[in-house]
């Protein structure tokens, strides 16, 4: 191997021509770039990826235009960082500098690249990727193998080393970044192809019978990540039996959630007190299954409650242990259209009891404030979102 450093031999200008990186290395230098910088838009980004993931379960895309500008702009800034620092102070990103390529002015004279020469470089380069990989075509066609990002800048990519027609640079090295490029290449596709299946599935499990094994052999951790949402969403029928089954997965917490919502929403009688039953074969969450005010809430089916000053008395004397009591007498009171006495029973439960920051409560709260209020004022396009998940909540309930 015959190898040459011309890296700061400014007498070999017209010689230098010869010693462009080859299109092979350039790919190699971009796939160490990758692995490089991957990791970083991971870390930077995994937030907005999960509202992403989130969205699409909640079939909310309201403001999905809104995460897909965070993400761009976000990998914008970590792109342009990356190559604009790199190259200012060594010349070249990781993956150049490991292939012995630089990046310089093409003019000789004006020595070390300005920052804001290599910021607006880095700028061009991130958008000409965006828009269908040019750069890569530019190479191609190009003699110089020079793209509009460096002819616009007056910047150029050099190889240090001279290699003669026989030989390669470092052929071990190539062979092994070649296995690893494609070895990350398929991982991405691999990536991609379950990033969109997870968000395709999301929305048609909750319509689709076919994806009922996807929550019944799924993990307990996946179950307990996503059944809030189902809840919230009004459980199907089609799905009725596979988020049972997920239920039994997940912990007494967690599936008495489940347990207790069916029991709340549940109008026939039998079925309410089996839910019941499953809600209090838990001696840890015994307080729950007060026994007198269970005994009054699935008996007294038939008692129209009526808002009274007595009521109101006896509701405040009420302890944290009668929380499905509560329950049950807000479902009694929405079945009445006692809009009143449902928002005395609720700003108790909301008081008293830890979830108060699940959608469901946030759900029944401003059902009810709306309710009472009767506004007449015309409705923001939100406003009017919300009011229909409250109507299909409403329909739930069997009001």
């Amino acid at each position: 191997m015959v190898i040459e450093d011309i890296s700061y031999n400014k007498t070999v200008l017209n010689a230098r021509d010869k010693y462009l990186p080859s299109h092979l290395d350039r790919l190699f230098a971009a796939v160490i770039d990758f692995l490089i910088f991957s990791p970083f838009v991971s870390l930077f980004t995994s937030g907005i990826l999960s509202d992403f993931k989130m969205n699409a379960l909640l079939s909310d895309f309201s403001n999905q235009y809104s995460l897909l500008f965070q993400y761009v702009f976000t990998v914008f800034v970590l792109f342009v960082s990356y190559e604009s620092l790199f190259i200012y102070f060594i010349a070249a990103t990781p993956g150049h500098y490991f292939l012995y390529q630089r990046i310089e002015s093409s003019n000789l004279d004006d020595g070390q690249l300005s920052l804001i020469r290599i910021f607006f470089r880095s700028i061009f380069k991130f958008f000409s990727f965006v828009f269908l990989l040019t750069p890569f075509l530019e190479i191609l066609v190009n003699k110089e193998r020079r793209p509009f990002y460096d002819r616009i800048t007056s910047t150029r990519l050099i190889s240090l080393k001279s290699i003669s027609a026989n030989d390669e640079l470092m052929p071990a090295f190539k062979d092994l970044i070649q296995r690893v490029s494609y070895f990350v290449v398929s991982f991405v596709f691999v990536m991609i192809g379950t990033f969109f299946y997870q968000m395709t599935s999301s929305n048609l499990f909750l319509n689709s019978k076919d994806h009922e094994e996807t929550m019944v052999n799924g993990k307990a951790v996946k179950c307990n990540k996503n059944l809030d949402q189902y809840l919230v969403q009004m459980i199907d029928n089609d799905v009725e039996q596979a988020a049972q089954q997920c239920a039994k997965k997940l912990s007494y917490h967690d599936s008495n959630k489940y347990y207790f919502y069916r029991f709340v929403i549940e109008n026939d009688r039998v079925l309410k007190l089996k839910y019941l039953e499953k809600i209090c074969m838990s001696h840890e969450v015994s307080f729950f299954c007060n026994s007198n005010h269970l005994q009054t809430a699935t008996e007294n089916e038939s008692g129209k409650l009526v808002t009274t000053a007595s009521n109101k008395q006896e509701i405040d004397s009420y302890k944290s242990e009668d929380f499905v009591y509560y329950y049950y007498q807000l479902h009694q009171a929405l079945l009445e259209k006692d809009a009143e006495l449902a928002m005395l029973l609720f700003d108790k439960i909301y008081d008293d009891i830890v979830w108060t920051d699940k959608l469901e409560n946030q759900y029944i709260k401003t059902f009810l404030t709306l309710e009472q209020s009767q506004s007449r004022k015309p409705a923001t396009s939100s406003e009017k979102k919300m009011k229909l998940n409250y109507i299909n909540f409403k329909k739930r309930l069997g009001v």
